[in-house]
């Protein structure tokens, strides 16, 4: 294994594990959003493409899956508190 000058090897080790903890440990977007942010955007994608459904959500760039939303309150809940009324009955 060739090292950069002035490491050895248990620097180099030590650097991949200090790495590879902080790239997993670090907490994604979803994790930090709230309810109401959760709310906000499913809100704001309802503004922009005028339906929602669930490759809509899925395939909307920065939006939290629909299992997010499931995870959280349902499809269904979020889609109320947002004031989206659908026709179908099985909407997603």
């Amino acid at each position: 294994m060739k090292l950069a000058k002035g490491m050895d090897l248990g620097d180099t080790v030590l650097a991949k594990v200090i790495s590879n903890r902080i790239i997993h440990s670090a907490p994604t977007q979803q994790q930090h959003r709230s309810r109401k942010q959760l709310l906000d955007v499913l809100r704001q994608l309802l503004r922009e493409r005028g339906s929602l459904s669930r490759k809509i959500i899925d395939e909307a760039e920065g939006m939290p899956a629909v299992g997010t939303y499931q995870k959280r309150s349902g499809v269904l809940p979020a889609y109320e508190l947002i004031g989206y009324a659908t026709t179908s009955p099985r909407p997603i």
